[in-house]
């Protein structure tokens, strides 16, 4: 294909096809322009189902599909009745045709979807068959048809909710006409699991009596009993039917019988080999046991309930279907009549199972899982209180059971405090943490001072005898948090206790929980808070301490809204003990900014000079600077002190950051803070303005990145002002880099920045006198090349406000042909009209020596 050609012929069209599908990169990019350029011509769909029904190259046939598509989208409303119908029927003739393959015949299919949307006439009475006269489910373009027309007529944004409730029933109406003959073809198809297919598409669109008929309970029945791989396309569809609430109750009281009997007849034994479909399908009928107890044997019910428990493997994998099934059981009143057929020996074999699914999914930590074991407990109190007794079960359970639930055992409350405590006094040290737990979580709810006091003690008692013992720290751990007046006193007496032990702590595992206990019972005794100065004073700089346990003092510090001013220096102290490790470790750098994150409230103006100390510390790491650039971000507009350290800031910040041609989202949260000081900044500007034209892409893409960013969030004042000042340097300095063309690459982002300047200036009765002036300064001499980049900045452009942007740049195409030779001469002979300037812009265009570069991708649409 000639590339200056505009000969829109079949043979051109076929050629550019090809060259987009197996040509080198650059007959690929004008290939696809031209394509482009073709189906913006009227009439171009005649011409691409006349290529569609006479070439045999498949894509060429897809691109003529494209095409037909996108004209389809934007015009077929304007057609006439009869051009409508004539298109109608060009794309049956199509489907038809057998030569095409299957990727062309399903852009056909989404074509004759969206003729249905836009206008279903009653063209269209019997589809699908219209287009596919021989239903046979063989053909994966018939299964594609009903599947995409249903996701359409749910989903597609070409219809309002009104038109999709008509056009639903209109496509129902023709379901039930070829819905039987899937059940005929059903067993004797070679792809069954495209039937399959074409069934859960209708799940949710169809009739309610396409799936409460004698096909669908026959095939039901018949299912279970195939072979596996119907089996499990069967089990799988009809698990989808039991989740769909509508087709419920018909359906399952048509064949409730059917399936119990078939599991009853399977036995218990039988069942622990189920597979995961046949276990999912058995959750979703069980949780419909309310409709089941109308006309079925609640003993059945329960028996298949235990048959839920048989399969270990298959309870922790659907850990969360099978505790919803178990939870409905125990709280819904519906579900009660089962209850009766359960023992607890079934629930203790539930306890059991569930522990191996359940910590791995995270449910054992949700208050539905609580509330469950609650509801347990009232129903079996006395065996569940004996298992406690008698340690025969794990004690995490305990935990559970004991303390998340008191205020709802309340009568149980005394019983189980008693067991507790002769539990942790008879094991002592060998007692499991959650009894710790259990206790202390019985005390925040009973507020009794008698049983505080003596736990508290105990677990004083505890850590004095041995300090490492960590069920006694994690449950003084719990019981400092408490708010209790009475904690006073204790709190002194531990906090004397843990300091003078402190030595033996560092560097350990337990020194932020004992650390944290001191710090939580500052509020409660001011005297602690001495105790931690003195620490401090005494102990931070030890060069003992490795860097973990400086993080962590410094972490429970940083919480504590009476953070006293006197720590600060032993906090930057952090930083030179850091020095030497912190280069090599970029997770302890992070750790350390979040650090100063936390100080930066309370110390405003000394954070701020310690950020400025790191960057001049890092100023070579640039993969530490994501850290700096969100913490910087915050503090602009909530600490005043920053104005006096911007200019510094941007300096050593910015400029070397953009030298290395990088752009992040950190980056741009951060500068689009400092818009107004940036652009205010006559140094950075500078840069800017300079780097756009750099000879590094990837330098002239940041800075012009960079431009926009700050463009685009000047408030209007601030816009105003700039525009009249930096305007037309800015321009000039776009226009320059455009000309030199250094970086085609750059192309869409200095489109994007234009379009920007353009929209934040429209309103300035000077912007477009400047903007055509900084034009004509370098168009002298060389017109073509102007012309053939704004028609290029046309492709690039591709906001919301794009079309005034584009217009206008027509509108200085047009301007600019008439500044060349022959332009010119048209106008002296004073014979200038619009046919004559199609010409004239008819012939730059063939004249042109760089080609419109666009990707093969913006072709399609679809």
């Amino acid at each position: 294909m000639e590339q200056s050609s505009l000969q829109y012929t079949a043979k051109a069209i076929e050629e550019a096809a090809i060259s987009m599908s197996n040509g080198p990169i650059e007959l690929q990019q004008a290939a696809s322009a031209f394509i482009l350029e073709w189906q913006e011509t009227p009439n171009c769909e005649k011409l691409a189902f006349s290529i569609l029904g006479n070439s045999n190259n498949q894509f060429t046939c897809y691109i003529c599909c494209v095409v037909i598509y996108n004209v389809i989208k934007d015009h077929y409303l304007n057609f006439s009745l009869d051009y409508q119908k004539q298109c109608q029927q060009e794309v049956i003739n199509h489907i038809s045709n057998q030569k095409h393959s299957y990727i062309v015949i399903q852009k056909l299919n989404s074509i004759s979807i969206l003729m249905g949307l836009l206008s279903w006439s009653s063209f269209w009475e019997n589809f699908p068959m219209i287009l596919y006269p021989q239903i046979n489910f063989n053909h994966r373009g018939l299964v594609d048809l009903i599947q995409q027309t249903a996701f359409e007529i749910e989903n597609s944004n070409f219809i309002d909710g009104k038109c999709r409730s008509s056009l639903i029933q209109l496509y129902n109406s023709h379901i039930l006409t070829f819905f039987p003959m899937i059940f005929e073809h059903l067993m004797n198809v070679d792809e069954i699991d495209l039937i399959y297919s074409v069934l859960a598409s209708l799940i949710y669109i169809a009739p309610v009596e396409l799936f409460d008929n004698n096909f669908m309970i026959e095939f039901y029945q018949n299912s279970l009993h195939n072979e596996f791989q119907i089996q499990q396309l069967c089990l799988s569809f009809f698990t989808q039917i039991l989740n769909q609430r509508s087709y419920l109750s018909s359906l399952l009281t048509k064949t409730a019988d059917f399936v119990i009997s078939y599991y009853m007849s399977l036995g218990a034994n039988q069942v622990t080999f189920f597979d995961e479909k046949h276990y999912e399908f058995l959750l979703a009928f069980l949780k419909n046991s309310p409709i089941l107890l109308k006309t079925n044997n609640v003993n059945d019910i329960s028996l298949l309930f235990t048959y839920t428990l048989a399969n270990k493997e298959m309870v922790a994998k659907n850990c969360y279907a099978f505790f919803d099934l178990w939870t409905r059981l125990v709280q819904n009143k519906d579900f009660s009549p089962i209850l009766e057929g359960l023992t607890f020996d079934h629930f203790y074999q539930l306890l059991n199972i569930i522990e191996v699914g359940a910590n791995e999914y995270g449910i054992i930590k949700s208050s539905k899982f609580k509330n469950f074991y609650c509801k347990m407990f009232l129903l079996f109190p006395n065996q569940i209180l004996g298992i406690i007794h008698n340690a025969n079960i794990d004690l995490n359970i305990v935990y559970l059971f004991c303390g998340s639930t008191w205020k709802v055992l309340s009568q149980h409350k005394e019983t189980l405090y008693h067991l507790l405590f002769d539990c942790v006094f008879q094991n002592g040290v060998n007692t499991c943490d959650s009894l710790y737990f259990a206790m202390s979580s019985y005390i925040l709810n009973d507020n009794n001072l008698d049983k505080f006091t003596v736990i508290t003690n105990y677990c004083i008692k505890v850590i004095q005898s041995n300090m490492y013992y960590l069920p006694a720290v994690f449950a003084l751990h719990s019981l400092v948090k408490t708010n209790h007046i009475f904690f006073k006193d204790l709190c002194l007496s531990l906090s004397t206790f843990v300091f003078e032990n402190i030595n033996n702590l560092i560097n350990h595992d337990l020194f932020l929980q004992y650390f944290e206990i001191i710090c939580q019972s500052i509020h409660k005794n001011m005297l602690v808070l001495h105790q931690i100065e003195v620490f401090v004073k005494t102990t931070i700089n030890s060069n003992g301490l490795n860097i973990k346990t400086h993080f962590e003092i410094w972490e429970c510090l940083s919480i504590k809204k009476f953070l006293s001013s006197a720590f600060l220096p032993y906090f930057l102290n952090l930083r030179s003990l850091l020095i030497q490790e912190w280069m090599h470790d970029e997770e302890l750098m992070k750790h350390y900014f979040e650090l100063i994150s936390l100080f930066s409230i309370k110390l405003k103006q000394r954070c701020i000079e310690e950020i400025l100390t790191l960057i001049r510390c890092i100023y070579d790491k640039f993969e530490l600077y994501e850290y700096l650039f969100m913490l910087i971000g915050k503090y602009r507009h909530h600490v005043q002190e920053f104005e006096v350290y911007i200019d510094e800031f941007l300096k050593i910040l910015i400029i070397p950051f953009l030298s290395q041609g990088c752009i992040s989202e950190s980056f741009i949260f951060m500068i689009s803070q400092f818009s107004i000081d940036i652009v205010s900044n006559l140094s950075l500007l500078s840069y800017l303005l300079v780097s756009v034209r750099d000879t590094k892409c990837e330098i002239t893409n940041a800075s012009v990145e960079c431009l926009k960013i700050l463009i685009l969030h000047l408030k209007p004042d601030d816009c105003s002002l700039f525009f009249q000042n930096y305007r037309r340097c800015i321009l000039s300095s776009i226009f320059s880099c455009l000309l030199d063309m250094l970086h085609y690459d750059s192309l869409t982002k200095i489109a994007t920045l234009l379009e920007c300047i353009f929209i934040k200036s429209q309103d300035d009765p000077l912007f477009s006198i400047e903007f055509n002036d900084e034009i004509l300064i370098y168009t002298d001499g060389k017109p073509f090349e102007v012309i053939n980049l704004f028609q290029n900045l046309m492709i690039f452009a591709v906001t919301k406000q794009s079309i005034l942007f584009k217009q206008n740049l027509k509108d200085m195409i047009i301007n600019l042909n008439r500044m060349t030779p022959k332009g010119i001469k048209i106008i002296e002979d004073e014979r200038c009209s619009d046919t004559d300037l199609n010409v004239l812009l008819e012939d730059n265009h063939n004249n042109e020596t760089e080609a419109v570069i666009i990707g093969i991708n913006d072709l399609s649409i679809s």
